[in-house]
């Protein structure tokens, strides 16, 4: 989410957001990608690969899911910065 939506977020669903476990979140981008029309897939895989990939149209988004207490590997910065490389999205969510 950009910092201009959190900015904009109404105190206390900015506190349920980041209160949230990464299932909890995860569960919660899987929906909206499901709304939105994504095709996604989390299956496990190597080490430091993102926790969801998807695709709509030519879009690709690459999603590493953290909570606020989460911090992001070494792999998964390595998985991160290669797939930043390519056209669309990757990050930290």
């Amino acid at each position: 989410m950009s910092q201009d939506r959190i900015q904009n977020l109404k105190p206390t669903a900015l506190a349920t957001l980041l209160a949230l476990s990464e299932k909890d979140l995860q569960a919660n981008i899987v929906s909206l990608l499901k709304v939105h029309g994504w095709m996604w897939n989390s299956r496990h895989s190597l080490a430091g690969f993102p926790d969801l990939y998807a695709v709509r149209g030519q879009s690709f988004v690459a999603i590493e899911v953290k909570s606020e207490k989460g911090k992001v590997s070494k792999d998964q910065e390595k998985w991160l910065e290669a797939l930043r490389q390519l056209p669309g999205s990757a990050f930290v969510g």
